[in-house]
């Protein structure tokens, strides 16, 4: 169920580069600690760190006000992944 997802523990058992594209943070900066504690996961799980790209002040749809970003972290990822062999991108959309 979705009260049962781990993220952190999900992210680290992807082999495979992992890109957040991620929206404006809270006053607080949960979005970027919670994405912390997750590439500390994969880092601690002998995986490659999170990749985090942040638009900003852009709202909850970067790929609506920065299409050409987002795509280039998207083949970002699948570059450093066909480097490593050709594993899967898993990308991780942080809203």
């Amino acid at each position: 169920t979705m009260f049962e997802y781990d993220p952190e523990a999900t992210l680290a058992a992807i082999d495979a580069p992992v890109v957040a594209i991620a929206a404006a943070d809270d006053e607080t900066a949960s979005r970027a600690r919670a994405l912390q504690r997750a590439s500390t996961a994969r880092v601690a799980a002998g995986r490659g760190p999170i990749r985090v790209v942040s638009f900003g002040r852009d709202g909850h749809n970067p790929m609506r006000y920065r299409p050409e970003a987002v795509t280039a972290a998207i083949l970002e990822a699948a570059e450093a992944s066909a480097k490593q062999g050709g594993a899967p991108v898993a990308i991780h959309a942080e809203a």
